[in-house]
């Protein structure tokens, strides 16, 4: 009997590890490095699998089915929505993030106006699929200067690739994620200027498990990963804001 009773009590602590796969807004490509370092140090047996892009594009693939166990939206509207079709379990918002004016040119981005009047091409992600880009466009009209500017946009397909604009220097200025920039990747390769958070609402990211997850435990142990007090402190650490 003893021995049944112990193999009981070891069987109760056995965790199985699996693949999580994660579809993730751009902006989150730098913070989740140190974040799965940190998860995987913590649970071993699981590994994480990242997929980047736009967040209205893989609400829209997970809709069509796409095989994804957690989603990590650059806004709460696309895991609502999921939520409210039923295809999601209740979601959470996981951080708040920032804008940033952002150059690798010769161009004093301290004063927002005339860097962008100034600019011949100013980059943004796309707003209809980008939330970084709804916040960028909003950003342009707190500044009076979007009939000024509207074109000399030239779009990203998400903030990455908005980035990306500015690096290579194919735009003179790009309206980017504050956490990306804050990268050691980035960090030294030019000068960026805080959008005042009055400039756009605030960009606060949700997560949502998909319920058509393969593995809904390993799925929900990432999930709650994201907002112990140990993943607080590196979403601080590249410049995102916690929600209450």
């Amino acid at each position: 009997m003893k021995k049944f009773i112990v193999f009981g009590l070891l069987a109760s602590k056995i965790v199985f590890g699996a693949t999580i796969t994660v579809a993730a807004a751009a902006d989150l490509r730098f913070v989740l490095q140190d974040l799965t370092a940190l998860y995987e140090k913590e649970y071993p047996q699981d590994k994480l699998k990242f997929i980047y892009g736009a967040s209205g594009n893989f609400y829209n693939q997970i809709r069509a089915g796409y095989p994804i166990d957690v989603f990590m939206s650059a806004d709460t509207h696309f895991p609502e929505l999921l939520y409210k079709q039923g295809l999601s379990y209740k979601p959470r918002a996981y951080a708040i993030g920032k804008l940033a004016l952002f150059t690798t040119k010769n161009i004093d981005v301290d004063n927002p106006k005339l860097a962008f009047l100034k600019a011949q091409k100013v980059a943004i992600a796309s707003p209809r699929v980008a939330p970084y880009g709804v916040a960028g466009i909003s950003t342009l009209h707190c500044y009076h200067v979007y009939n000024d500017v509207k074109d000399k946009i030239i779009f990203g397909e998400n903030i990455i690739q908005t980035t990306q604009f500015v690096a290579s220097k194919n735009a003179d200025v790009g309206l980017v994620s504050y956490s990306l920039i804050l990268a050691p990747q980035l960090y030294s390769k030019g000068k960026f200027y805080l959008i005042p958070q009055a400039c756009y609402k605030p960009i606060v990211q949700s997560a949502a498990v998909i319920k058509a997850t393969k593995d809904k435990n390993a799925a929900m142990r990432f999930f709650n990963f994201l907002y112990s007090q140990e993943a607080i402190a590196i979403w601080k650490s590249f410049g995102y804001g916690i929600p209450r």
